[in-house]
């Protein structure tokens, strides 16, 4: 199966890509931490677990004050 010139050049950034972001991650990691995202990333299952859901606290007391201008003319508060 032939490859296309646009798949090709696909591929070919890719991989600098990917080359790229490999020589960063060992820069700044170094080889162990490095080898261990790659070991995490490529594991079934897609890597590390969601975070947890958020709580969200409902306050009623805030009160919201947003006052627009147009043109420096009135200002109108909603």
């Amino acid at each position: 199966m032939a490859m296309s010139l646009a798949e090709i050049r696909y591929l070919i950034n890719r991989l600098t890509g990917l080359a790229r972001r490999s020589l960063a991650s060992l820069r700044t990691r170094g080889w162990r931490a490095t080898w261990q995202r790659i070991r995490v990333h490529t594991q079934r299952g897609g890597g590390a677990p969601p975070p947890p859901p958020r709580r969200h606290t409902q306050n009623t007391n805030k009160k919201i004050n947003v006052k627009i201008s147009h043109n420096n003319e009135h200002i109108k508060n909603y």
